[in-house]
């Protein structure tokens, strides 16, 4: 199917598959770094988990110090008042802290377990927090109760203690669980990315490669070699190597060969045709329909054309050999069918076989005048022109001397009829010497 596609598909095809591996892998991308950020969010907060959890136990000791403090001031004498306001007041920030912390981590998404140990440990800060405020206040009044009911106090730290350690374990595990998803999310969106960049890579490569194969195979060669080739039958050189694969039969390089091939015909048969018409033979012709298309019309053409000029160079020299044997033909009239022949061949001839027809009339016409006695008349050589007249005039000339003899010969024999014997006549020349014998 893919190879019945034109390459602008291909390119088109190769060009929206990239779009869409860069569209995929953005996608991919967005989800992993969506992903990313979701466990990131995740460890910041786990992380305000642990600051609390490590606030909540450092104020659960720092109470514990706000009461042994008040404590040893009570034992004090003189800035007792001052102690006591200092304690209370530092007691008391503690406290704040205290309950704040342990208010974040009760806001905390939990587990039902995981809430029942922090609902205990809240309850145990709670008791110990009332215990040590009371002993606080205590220990500024009776400093000997508040040292007796100190056991209490500090059992009920050890409870908080444990309650504290067991809310920090849970969210230990809670902090550890989130960090190893944020692993896994990690690993999985790398290897999401991996698998899918590796993929797309292969599967566009694979395409890529695939259409490049299909370029190559329509080419028939290298692009280079091709601009070459038709530049050099552009330049009339049909000596011009093509190489084509044994199977290649729809490139651009077979393509390429057929036109050469074509040309070559078409040039041998010109030259064919040209070599037999200059050596004279102008009735062979080419056989057009070997041809196609318009290289067929062309030499067709030129078969006409030879038509064309065969008929009147044939009419010419029939014309030329009737009138080389005396026999003077008729003028050549245009008819319909005509019209190829050559004017100036036409003219000329009519013009020859007008001069000749006027000087065979002019010759019969003095020979007919001579034989009924007018021995005066004259071929009328004005109206020849070149050889003609000059042939006019020499018969002329011919028939006047002829005329002269007679004359001169017919004056002696009159003489002698007279009896003058002794009169003169010319020594004629050559065989005309008989008269003087």
């Amino acid at each position: 199917m893919l190879s019945e596609l034109s390459f602008r598909s291909k390119i088109t095809i190769l060009i929206v598959l990239g779009g869409l591996m860069a569209s995929f892998l953005a996608g991919i991308g967005y989800q992993g770094i969506n992903q990313l950020s979701q466990s990131v969010s995740e460890q910041t907060q786990s992380s305000g988990w642990l600051r609390s959890s490590m606030q909540a136990d450092m104020m659960h000791d720092a109470v514990n110090s706000d009461v042994i403090s008040s404590l040893f001031a009570g034992v004090s004498r003189g800035k007792t008042l001052e102690l006591k306001e200092k304690i209370t007041i530092d007691f008391k920030r503690h406290e704040d802290i205290f309950r704040e912390q342990l208010l974040n981590l009760n806001k905390t998404e939990l587990s039902q377990s995981e809430k029942a140990v922090l609902n205990q440990a809240i309850s145990d800060a709670e008791k110990y927090l009332d215990t040590g405020d009371k002993l606080i206040q205590l220990a500024f009044q009776d400093h000997y109760a508040a040292e007796n009911q100190y056991p209490e106090f500090i059992k009920q730290f050890e409870n908080l203690e444990v309650s504290l350690d067991k809310v920090g374990d849970n969210f230990e595990n809670k902090i550890k669980s989130i960090e190893n998803g944020a692993l896994e999310t990690s690993d999985s969106s790398y290897l999401n990315l991996l698998v899918s960049s590796v993929i797309g890579l292969i599967a566009l490569i694979g395409f890529s490669i695939y259409v490049a194969i299909s370029l190559f195979r329509e080419l028939g060669g290298e692009p280079k070699l091709i601009r070459t080739i038709a530049d050099k039958i552009s330049e009339g050189d049909i000596t011009v190597d093509t190489p084509v694969k044994a199977d290649d039969t729809g490139s651009v390089m077979s393509s390429m060969k057929k036109m050469k091939t074509s040309l070559g015909a078409l040039v041998d048969d010109t030259q064919l045709l040209t070599s037999t018409v200059m050596s004279g033979d102008l009735t062979n012709r080419v056989d057009a329909s070997k041809h196609q298309g318009a290289f067929g019309e062309l030499l067709q053409g030129l078969n006409n054309t030879l038509d064309a000029l065969v008929h009147p160079l044939n009419a010419t020299a029939d014309y030329i050999d009737k009138i080389a044997k005396g026999n003077i033909p008729p003028k050549i009239v245009l008819v319909a069918d005509d019209f190829k022949l050559i004017t100036a061949i036409k003219s000329n001839l009519n013009t020859t076989i007008d001069t000749l027809n006027d000087f065979i009339a002019e010759m019969a016409h003095m020979a007919e005048q001579h034989e009924l006695g007018d021995i005066d008349v004259m071929i009328n050589a004005s109206v020849f022109h070149g050889s003609y007249r000059t042939m006019a005039v020499g018969v002329n000339d011919m028939v006047q001397g002829h005329i002269a003899v007679k004359k001169k010969a017919i004056a002696c024999v009159k003489a002698f009829g007279d009896g003058n014997f002794n009169a003169p006549l010319e020594q004629f020349p050559g065989k005309k010497a008989f008269i003087n014998e």
